[in-house]
């Protein structure tokens, strides 16, 4: 598999990576109605070994819980993706993620918040069988709500 076709493939994957769905700092139960959520773009450029340039950053706008503590993530079900293992220093958070693919991939993430609280920039490094891949991440929370957040 040449490394074009894999970035092809992790294309939509990148996208989905580049979505929040954040876990609330409080104890929220299933039957509490959700507060208003918060508005983020974020963005995800991925870049992959033996590429001259990475790939155009993909945008998206997300709706996420107002009180949610835990970095960007994905239930990427096209890949079967699974982030676990998240922990907080500070403003730094970190996780591992796992793809069975394909391509089958194993990797960590880590974001850093402003102090604000407002922005992050961060990234996901993988690894698979035709060579490392990179997404880089960006976040900006902007002065808006929305309903419904994740």
């Amino acid at each position: 598999m040449t490394h074009l076709t894999v970035l092809r493939r992790m294309a939509v994957p990148a996208f989905l990576l580049s979505t929040i769905f954040l876990i609330p700092l409080s104890g929220a139960r299933a039957e509490d109605p959700a507060p208003p959520g918060v508005v983020w773009e974020t963005s995800s450029q991925m870049s992959m070994d033996g590429m001259p340039l990475p790939m155009p950053a993909q945008k998206l706008k997300v709706c996420a819980r107002a009180d949610a503590v835990e970095p960007p993530g994905s239930a990427n079900d096209e890949r079967g993706c699974v982030n676990s293992d998240f922990q907080r220093d500070g403003q730094t958070v970190t996780w591992q993620s796992v793809c069975a693919g394909p391509p089958a991939m194993t990797g960590q993430g880590t974001i850093t918040y402003s102090p604000e609280g407002d922005a992050y920039e961060g990234s996901l490094n993988y690894v698979t069988d035709e060579g490392n891949i990179v997404i880089a991440l960006t976040g900006q929370r902007l002065p808006e709500t929305c309903a419904n957040p994740r």
